[in-house]
């Protein structure tokens, strides 16, 4: 399974954000303020849209945007292609607050959803609590709520595609237990009871995007005990290991070995 943000913009899309997280800052899109790393060879995509940048052989460098059906039906064709088995749709909470975003992200999960089926590709909800303020715990628990009447998700009937464990739709809260957050570990203790025991939506099975060091409170992670209470009312733990560890410095990998047994 992958993490699919589905968050690139350009002009004309419709989706109204510009270069959205193509331009570092916001605004336009030229040389000192481009913030994704590498430039996309765009040439199966059906739908491109020209930069301000020129090419050596003189045509405009294209981009494609993420709101458009044709670019998510490519990326789940590539799945399947390369043997990828789903993805876990990204929803950052501070994008659920914003009307234009929040459009945004709903007609990429539509998307999604309809070439995971195409497909037979896996497909389960990630709220990235990125953003999130203390009490915002409705934001989510009516976003749910939204995409469940609306989408039907996790309830499609024969087309079902959407990811399950021990017969119960996977939901997947990201960012818990990360220190300088501003939200409080008592929402994400609402958000889990409402997925869970909800008479009407609940009955899902939540996995918590958790620091690397959760286990013993220390380094990346929170020190409030308080968390392993939370943690022990989801169902699958996710440790978020990345830049934690290196080959180049001497026995990291070892260390990297010993905390995932450690897990086991």
């Amino acid at each position: 399974m992958c993490g699919y943000q589905g968050w690139f913009n350009a002009p004309g899309d419709s989706a109204g954000r510009e270069w959205n997280h193509y331009s570092g800052r916001g605004g336009k899109l030229e040389d000192g303020n481009i913030k994704v790393d590498l430039w996309p060879d765009t040439k199966e995509y059906p739908v491109t849209y020209n930069s301000p940048f020129i090419l050596p052989d003189g045509n405009p460098a294209k981009l494609f945007s993420s709101y458009d059906a044709s670019t998510v039906d490519l990326h789940f064709k590539w799945m399947k292609q390369y043997g990828i088995d789903g993805v876990f749709v990204q929803r950052f909470v501070s994008n659920l607050k914003s009307t234009k975003s929040l459009n945004h992200n709903n007609v990429v999960l539509k998307n999604a959803l309809k070439a995971s089926e195409k497909y037979d590709r896996a497909i389960s909800v990630m709220y990235d609590l990125s953003g999130m303020q203390r009490g915002d715990a409705a934001v989510i628990i009516n976003d749910w709520k939204a995409l469940v009447d609306d989408m039907k998700i996790a309830r499609r009937g024969n087309h079902q595609t959407y990811l399950y464990h021990n017969k119960k739709p996977l939901v997947v809260l990201w960012g818990v237990g990360f220190p300088g957050r501003n939200y409080d570990l008592k929402d994400v203790q609402t958000v889990i009871d409402f997925l869970k025991n909800d008479p009407v939506y609940g009955g899902c099975a939540v996995m918590l995007g958790v620091p690397t060091f959760w286990r013993d409170l220390n380094s990346d992670c929170l020190n409030d005990p308080f968390l392993h209470e939370v943690i022990k009312q989801a169902d699958i733990v996710l440790p978020w290991t990345v830049q934690r560890f290196s080959p180049l410095l001497h026995n990291d990998m070892d260390r990297y070995r010993d905390l995932l047994s450690a897990f086991g």
